[in-house]
């Protein structure tokens, strides 16, 4: 992806969205380029930020940015009381899926059900490692669109 730009909503993502429902939707990324120097923090940054745009609906976006799982960033869609500034990071262990650390993250805030949506094997099995279920996107898309 040369421009955060280039990304398009997937094919009957934006009604999926719509017809999930209220609940609250946030992305959680590996973003293996910034790890491979393929991209900056701040490229990786603004594709979140164009995602916003894109699916408004979007709560947050969390990303690892290294290989080893040490580091999270949390970008908010929109600033608010509980979460300011608008972007945290979080020093740790186990960020990088397949393991659950981006996802228990996740789960610290939001103590009600959650649901995983993903595209990879990494998704599912971070989803299993914190015990949260997982929808393949395919199959989000197909029931909720």
């Amino acid at each position: 992806m040369d421009s955060p730009t280039d990304q398009t909503p997937l094919l009957g993502m934006q009604q999926a969205i719509v017809n999930f429902g209220p609940e609250l939707l946030l992305c959680a990324s590996n973003q293996g380029g910034v790890a491979a120097s393929y991209k900056s923090i701040g490229s990786a940054i603004m594709e979140f930020e164009f995602l916003f745009q894109l699916y408004p609906e979007l709560d947050a976006a969390c990303f690892c940015p290294d290989y080893a799982g040490k580091l999270c960033y949390v970008l908010k869609s929109a600033p608010d009381a509980d979460f300011s500034p608008q972007i945290k990071i979080y020093d740790g262990d186990s960020y990088r899926k397949p393991g659950p650390g981006m996802l228990k993250l996740i789960q610290s805030w939001y103590r009600n059900d959650l649901l995983y949506v993903g595209d990879r094997p990494e998704d599912e099995q971070a989803a299993s490692a914190a015990n949260i279920p997982y929808l393949h996107i395919n199959a989000f898309i197909k029931e909720y669109s």
